[in-house]
């Protein structure tokens, strides 16, 4: 399956009043680690501005790769103090940063194997900004495209302008989820994984020079 699991740590400062119970253990994050590795899919840890991060290395709990969300990657603090502790592969989430301080301050700082992450954090298909996907590739990265839109159409846009990976919301929208408005509903999650997967396959360069129509026509 190509897919992956990524769960959120964010900072203290988040996990307050009626988000306090969206607070994980260690043992729920390393229970989510196992559960990945037995089905053998990538975990991933999408990580807030948190000031420890030692913890996570003396667990169980094993990421495969790293989401820096947005407010971590305007955070160079953060960035060096994650690059210093983990060598697995990370996904740098740039909507909150300017293309001065991506070129000069985050692409410095990224691995070989390192991604950008175009998002919009809006709503709204209009302020989704994809032709940035092309601004973000000039940089010699490849570049993923984070879902906030509440129109899920516009992943499938941003993968043919380029987006090499999705990062979504997936949850059970009769719950009340922090991100109930754009999230993917779970059971709509496996059409709209197949949907996606479908955008990629049209998006691979076909080399063979000969074109071949595939389709009976009638009449």
């Amino acid at each position: 399956i190509n897919c992956a699991l990524t769960i959120q740590i964010r900072e203290d400062d988040f996990y307050h009043k009626e988000r306090k119970s969206l607070r994980l253990s260690v043992d729920d994050y390393a229970n989510f680690s196992t559960a990945c590795s037995n089905l053998k899919i990538p975990f991933g840890l999408a990580l807030g501005p948190i000031e420890n991060v030692d913890w996570i290395l003396d667990s169980e709990i094993k990421p495969d790769f790293l989401k820096l969300l947005g407010i971590t990657t305007n955070n160079l603090n953060s960035i060096d103090i994650i690059n210093q502790k983990f060598m697995c592969q990370k996904y740098f989430s740039v909507g909150l940063s300017s293309q001065n301080f991506i070129a000069n301050e985050i692409i410095p700082r990224m691995n070989e194997n390192d991604m950008l992450i175009h998002t919009s954090l809006s709503h709204l298909p209009e302020d989704q900004n994809l032709i940035d996907i092309n601004v973000l590739e000039s940089y010699g990265k490849n570049v993923c495209f984070g879902q906030h839109s509440i129109n899920h159409e516009v992943v499938f846009t941003a993968i043919g302008a380029g987006a090499k990976k999705i990062f979504t919301y997936i949850g059970d929208k009769r719950l009340q989820l922090p991100d109930l408005h754009h999230a993917i509903d779970l059971c709509e999650a496996e059409n709209f994984f197949n949907q996606c997967l479908s955008c990629f396959s049209a998006m691979k360069i076909n080399s063979s020079e000969n074109k071949v129509s595939k389709i009976d026509f009638i009449g």
